[in-house]
């Protein structure tokens, strides 16, 4: 498959556009998942957010994941010990490693997100509070301190 990757980091960090192939019929945009840097264990999509709105607003222990543009435009906030912003258009996605914060504003009305996950949904691995996950990246805290759920 013939792509173009564009590489950004915050930690471990990629984006890449997706070819999409385009006849009379319609378009096709595949996605080998041999090229993601895990297994998927799970995926979900979200949509139907309104334009200016922002999602996700957390990190994660174990987590990995691949987020994809399927519809519209979304900026993707990226942080660790400094910070980046990605813009994702349709069929552009980024892969963000565990323990980078992200956030993810929708642009567009018609926006569609896609995640795919390294694991199955898990409350416990989810660290919701911007600054307990900055103390743990500082080494202020346990990394298996659940005080931030």
């Amino acid at each position: 498959m013939n792509t173009s990757i564009k590489k950004k980091h915050v930690g471990v960090i990629s984006k890449k556009q997706h070819h999409v192939f385009k006849d009379f019929r319609g378009e096709l945009t595949p996605l080998e998942f041999s090229e993601l840097p895990f297994k998927v264990q799970r995926l979900f999509y979200v949509k139907n957010v309104p334009a200016g709105a922002i999602r996700g607003e957390h990190a994660h222990f174990q987590t990995k994941q691949f987020l994809i543009c399927l519809k519209g435009q979304i900026e993707v906030g990226l942080e660790t010990n400094n910070s980046e912003t990605i813009l994702l258009n349709e069929n552009e996605g980024v892969f963000i490693d565990k323990m980078i914060w992200d956030w993810q504003r929708f642009l567009t009305n018609n926006s569609i997100l896609l995640v795919l996950c390294s694991s199955s949904y898990s409350k416990n691995d989810y660290i919701f509070d911007k600054q307990h996950f900055l103390d743990i990246l500082n080494n202020e805290v346990s990394i298996n301190s659940n005080s931030c759920l």
